[in-house]
């Protein structure tokens, strides 16, 4: 991978969706929302649920078209198809899984096929293995429980991809998977990579981040359905 300095700016950027929680739906959005994301930094940014955070990260994994505001790579504007390129969503089944990039499903061929088509990487299969700390090789990626996450940074590591995006992970959530992903997200960083967690605080787990961010609507989570 190239450990070459990445910028990823946003400008007035403003959007929603709508986001699921529990048995409702939401909308989360944000508005005029400008910073600057810098390589080997891992970020949190902090908002409630519906104020923001999950819709930045869709946005952000190029996932959304139609946001106000502009994104730059490098100083260079970027469309949401650019974003995929260099982004990595941590999600059960990323759009990238989900399409026919891949022709098996085991982990091991994701991850040699990601490897193959990479022709940056510098690293070897087996540390990647033993860094990412990986065992289920030869199971399907979609029935890989509690490793998925792990192997899903770890196949977007192989792939070249320059940011991480982690889905809003409420505070208690964060904390349980902290000491597992702690090392991994330092390992990204180090390899000159950005990664973006959005959370509701940061009590108790501050070392976790580099820089912490902080996102406000001033109305949070319009609800918009009470049961699906």
């Amino acid at each position: 991978m190239d450990n070459k300095e990445i910028i990823l700016k946003v400008k007035d950027l403003s959007h929603a969706s709508s986001c699921k929680t529990h048995n409702h739906r939401i909308i989360d959005y944000f508005h005029f929302f400008s910073y600057e994301f810098k390589s080997q930094h891992i970020y949190g940014v902090i908002n409630s649920f519906g104020s923001g955070g999950q819709t930045l990260i869709s946005v952000l994994a190029g996932y959304e078209e139609n946001y106000q505001g502009e994104i730059f790579l490098n100083n260079r504007k970027v469309s949401h198809k650019e974003l995929k390129n260099i982004t990595c969503c941590i999600e059960s089944n990323p759009q990238y899984i989900k399409g026919n990039f891949f022709r098996k499903n085991s982990v091991i061929s994701y991850l040699n096929k990601a490897i193959k088509n990479n022709m940056n990487f510098n690293d070897s299969l087996e540390n990647v293995i033993k860094v990412f700390d990986l065992s289920r090789l030869n199971h399907d990626i979609r029935y890989t429980s509690g490793e998925q996450w792990r192997i899903i940074l770890a196949l977007g590591y192989c792939m070249g991809k320059k940011v991480f995006l982690f889905n809003w992970l409420n505070y208690w959530n964060l904390r349980f998977f902290l000491e597992e992903y702690k090392i991994l997200l330092n390992y990204l960083k180090d390899k000159g990579c950005i990664v973006i967690i959005p959370t509701d605080k940061t009590e108790e787990i501050e070392n976790l981040f580099d820089k912490i961010v902080h996102i406000s609507n001033n109305l949070e989570g319009q609800l918009i359905q009470s049961r699906i």
